[in-house]
């Protein structure tokens, strides 16, 4: 008996440990079942499409549609993982694909969204009706604005699937700059609703960006504090920059000269950072204060100055990625000027910092989603833009300290001035 229960409780054993070998080595295998097709019905109005996707890197770049949509092809596409995949910066072109399935009665076309402006070239492609070929569609912000579908700051397609059909699509990526791919599937009406409460919430930030333009241009002509002039570069370079970034200024202010989009994009980008890093300079005394820093700053600047004398000789690929970790250093040494002055005791370095540590804090989280390291969310994404207001309404607010107290120390210094004329008077007076 005793004999019996061992051979059952080692049997047992086995096929536990069996069991739990076996796990490890599908876990270790890396098979990932292949994605669903999207099902659109009469109850849903948006589809992301983001785990339904299948993803193949071409560093070539050169495949044609022949070639990825054949047999051959299907093994080397990977299933995504993510609702938002996040290529990042590559100089790959990336092909995506879902299965779209049509059980609604809405035949009309429905409507593709990639909501990543800054993509340079997308190419879609449908089955055409009997199976023979695909029909293609060619925008991105490298292409005319006439080439999009629909006229909107994001990347939207007509996408017609008849009722009661299953079809194959096909996406083409290619692009200088970072590639994340929120991708949705929207009945028209409904996205045309969130649309419009989108851009609403947008121009609301730009409107705050540039009443804060205005209000310090007043502030700049009326003081003529080269200060302000700073500042204000500051924020306009803000606002052409997040224009163009966001996709409005290619749509709706400067359709025509989309073709320049390298050229303004990286000057404003640098003109930000030099303004930054002058307005830092002088708001903090620093020529005086801190002559190391202030030498260094002026090195960045001159770093920043052979930056800027590239963009007209490079691709955008290339300035981007010396840019940014040059813009990232730029930052670094402000922050520490501003902390020494703040330690020293220098009352409007305050505001200046609190400034500076919100707008790098929403600037790393957009940096470290470009790099990948985070997934791109809607805060993700946008919150930089509320560290750029936030770091303009302090910064205002720390130059009116600071003529606060230049104010109370010019009054100071009248009235020892007064007081020493009447002593000296006194004095005068009482001599024989």
């Amino acid at each position: 008996m005793r004999v019996s229960v061992l051979k059952t409780t080692a049997s047992i054993l086995t096929l536990i440990v069996t069991l739990c070998l076996c796990g490890i080595a599908l876990a270790q295998s890396g098979v990932i079942p292949a994605p669903e097709p999207v099902i659109l019905t009469d109850e849903h109005d948006e589809y992301p499409l983001g785990l339904h996707l299948e993803i193949l890197e071409d560093p070539s770049g050169e495949l044609t549609i022949e070639e990825v949509s054949s047999p051959a092809f299907d093994s080397q596409f990977t299933p995504s993982q993510v609702a938002v995949p996040n290529i990042g910066f590559t100089e790959s072109a990336t092909w995506v694909r879902f299965d779209v399935q049509n059980e609604s009665r809405l035949t009309d076309p429905w409507l593709l969204e990639v909501a990543f402006p800054n993509i340079h070239f997308i190419d879609l492609y449908t089955p055409l009706p009997g199976g023979e070929g695909f029909a293609v569609k060619q925008t991105g912000i490298a292409r005319p604005p006439e080439t999009r579908d629909i006229l909107h700051p994001h990347f939207v397609f007509n996408l017609t699937v008849p009722t009661q059909n299953q079809q194959s699509v096909y996406l083409r990526f290619k692009s200088d700059s970072s590639i994340i791919l929120p991708i949705t599937l929207w009945k028209p009406d409904v996205f045309f609703i969130e649309s419009h409460w989108s851009q609403i919430l947008y121009w609301l930030y730009f409107g705050a960006l540039i009443c804060l333009l205005i209000y310090n241009l007043f502030l700049l002509f009326s003081l003529r504090d080269v200060n302000y002039l700073y500042l204000v570069t500051i924020i306009a370079s803000l606002v052409i920059f997040d224009a163009a970034y966001a996709g409005y200024l290619e749509i709706y202010i400067i359709p025509r000269l989309y073709f320049l989009r390298h050229y303004y994009m990286t000057l404003s980008f640098a003109l930000i950072f030099v303004s930054t890093v002058l307005f830092a300079d002088f708001f903090l005394e620093l020529k005086a204060q801190l002559p190391k820093l202030h030498r260094v700053n002026l090195a960045i600047l001159g770093v920043w100055g052979i930056l800027t004398l590239l963009i007209p000789f490079t691709r955008y690929y290339v300035v981007a990625n010396l840019m940014v970790p040059w813009g990232i250093a730029s930052l670094v040494v402000v922050l520490t000027a501003g902390i020494v002055t703040w330690r020293g005791g220098f009352r409007p370095a305050r505001f200046f910092m609190i400034a500076w540590l919100g707008f790098i804090f929403t600037f790393i989280l957009v940096l470290l989603v470009r790099l990948g390291e985070i997934p791109s969310t809607i805060f993700t994404e946008n919150a930089y833009r509320l560290g750029w207001v936030w770091m303009a309404v302090c910064w205002s607010l720390a130059l009116a300290e600071r003529i606060n107290l230049l104010k109370a120390e010019t009054e100071a210094a009248n009235l020892d001035l007064s007081n020493s004329e009447h002593r000296l008077s006194q004095i005068l007076e009482g001599l024989p």
